[in-house]
């Protein structure tokens, strides 16, 4: 069940499940491989790494990340809590680096703190959020970075990132192209287990953050009818 069935003797669907297996030559630049594949990557909100992420700037912000040696952990779960949910907070990235730990969220709203994605009242939630995170974070001494998706001055959010990090003590090492296509290798071929990993993991952490028992999960397996499930 690592990947969904198809009928061999239909020669459409035959071509289509060759044709997703992405069999591609290095001919070209390396260099130049490794953009492109950045890029395919991040147009589907996924890291080199291959974590699904929330929007295509945070792909790039992990992948910038990776590539240039900080180590992070996507969303992890903050130790402190709002005080008005029982939710738990998980802020978009935690860098690590020597004795170094700096939250990091990227916020998508322009420095103006405009979104012609929202309506006015979706605005002033977004916004409300943003100042909650920065009074949790002072009122516990965590140290946060922030982003955003547009700058005042035209700058990208990634020029402005390694700005903060500089700023924060973080060395910036880029890896060399063969550790980064090496990486990309690495998960290309493990791909399915990987993904299968990564949805027990996620399931795992899902049923934790919900204080669910185990009974629960029996509940699930005896409702659910389809194998696969």
């Amino acid at each position: 069940y690592l990947s969904m069935p198809f009928n061999a003797e239909d020669a459409s669907l035959l071509k289509q499940s060759l044709s997703d297996d992405n069999v591609t030559t290095l001919k070209s630049d390396l260099k130049d491989e490794i953009e492109k594949y950045k890029l395919n990557l991040t147009k589907k909100k996924i890291t080199i790494n291959d974590e699904r992420v929330n929007s295509l700037e945070e792909a790039r912000i992990a992948n910038f990340l990776f590539i240039n040696g900080i180590e992070y952990e996507y969303e992890p779960v903050y130790k402190y809590s709002f005080k008005d949910t029982i939710k738990p907070y998980c802020p978009d990235f935690l860098l690590k680096q020597d004795d170094k730990e700096v939250y990091l969220e990227h916020f998508g709203i322009s420095e103006s703190g405009q979104n012609y994605r929202f309506t006015p009242e979706e605005l002033k939630d977004y916004k409300k959020h943003i100042n909650d995170k920065i009074k949790l974070h002072r009122e516990h001494n965590t140290k946060l970075i922030y982003t955003f998706s547009k700058y005042n001055d035209g700058r990208d959010l990634i020029d402005d990132l390694k700005i903060k990090l500089e700023r924060e003590g973080f060395k910036l090492n880029r890896k060399s192209d063969k550790e980064i296509y090496t990486n990309i290798v690495a998960t290309a071929e493990d791909k399915y287990f990987t993904k299968l990993v990564q949805l027990i993991c996620t399931f795992i952490n899902r049923f934790k953050v919900n204080n669910y028992k185990a009974s629960k999960f029996d509940e699930g397996r005896i409702s659910s009818k389809d194998e696969r499930t």
